[in-house]
């Protein structure tokens, strides 16, 4: 088989009985692969260890341990990795090696920006070469690879140097790197991914949502994200003017709760300042009645609920009912002027 299979142990040293102490090894068959054409999955043969080494990405993953005698410990480098180490440089192992797969290129970076290495300068310059084969991976890779840097422990200093090399703007006009956006990335801990798509597509105007969602397969909630953001770029004028509590919930409702979340911390101005006022509201302000309650009082199960609740919340919202008691008060108030149709 050519998959990995584990090895999970325990250490065996009678003084060593925490969770630290257990191992796992996953093992696989040496494997040699070929490419169909650029941007294809690999095709994997079983080979030698040699061959193995020479497929990896970057010379600092080109490296073995002989574990059996007579050699055990030996160190297998045939493509100088240990020295790339040791400089913190990432190099590429072969000229066409981002031709065959341009998903390296995102893992260059990833990997410069986590260990604070420098791309080698041939590497670089492969880079501004290849940046053209992104077009040959599936939008669901590159979206893939583009997650794994929402992973990562510095996720803004991977995604400043995807910019610098081009890649933002080769896998999609619209994804942008600004000051702004860096920030956010820079002090969010373990951002949600919904809201980091929001964040990358901040600039992107309706047309181009439509063809990133497409170009990058983004999933539902992704892709709402993203929607949402040129929507809600199009209220500032009307989040610049004065509104009620009630009428900026109206307003800020329909969007995608990531993207609200996007646009009030890398947004500027009286805007951005009314989502955040909206969002801190919407996780405080509550109707005390539940729809249970409301149908007690008299309203009818149904649509009718969700209405009367809506508007006790916008009461609520604007002061208007602050107790139990002013909220049953307000929806007998609502159930006299339906009876009496008004």
């Amino acid at each position: 088989s050519q998959r990995p299979r584990a090895v999970v142990g325990q250490d065996p040293s009678p003084d060593t009985n925490s969770r630290a102490s257990t191992y796992r090894f996953d093992l696989t068959t040496a494997r040699a692969e070929t490419y169909a054409r650029p941007g294809a999955l690999p095709k994997i043969r079983p080979s030698t260890i040699d061959d193995d080494l020479l497929r990896r990405d970057f010379s600092i993953h080109a490296m073995a341990i002989e574990l059996t005698d007579p050699a055990r410990g030996k160190l297998f480098d045939p493509t100088g990795g240990s020295a790339d180490l040791h400089a913190g440089l990432v190099r590429v192992l072969h000229d066409r090696s981002f031709q065959d797969d341009a998903t390296r290129i995102l893992r260059a970076a990833r990997y410069a920006a986590r260990f604070g290495f420098r791309i080698e300068e041939a590497t670089l310059d492969r880079i501004g070469r290849d940046l053209r084969y992104l077009d040959k991976i599936s939008g669901t890779r590159l979206r893939q690879e583009i997650a794994h840097v929402f992973t990562e422990r510095h996720p803004d200093t991977t995604i400043a140097l995807l910019d610098d090399l081009g890649v933002l703007n080769a896998i999609h006009p619209s994804l942008t790197a600004t000051d702004r956006q860096l920030a956010v990335f820079r002090t969010a801990h373990e951002l949600d991914p919904n809201i980091a798509w929001a964040l990358l597509a901040f600039n992107a105007s309706e047309d181009d949502v439509a063809h990133l969602v497409r170009r990058l397969a983004l999933t539902r909630k992704q892709a709402d994200a993203v929607r949402a953001m040129p929507a809600l770029r199009a209220l500032e004028p009307q989040l610049a003017e004065p509104l009620r509590p009630s009428e900026l919930d109206k307003l800020l409702s329909p969007i995608a709760e990531a993207t609200l979340h996007a646009y009030a911390a890398a947004g500027e101005g009286i805007a951005a300042q009314r989502v955040r006022e909206y969002l801190d509201r919407k996780r405080t302000v509550r109707t005390i009645l539940n729809g249970d309650e409301v149908v007690e009082l008299g309203i009818e199960r149904g649509p009718d609920v969700a209405d009367v609740l809506a508007e006790l919340r916008a009461a609520r919202l604007d002061g208007e009912v602050t107790t139990r008691e002013d909220e049953a008060r307000f929806v007998e108030a609502y159930l006299a002027r339906e009876l009496a149709g008004f």
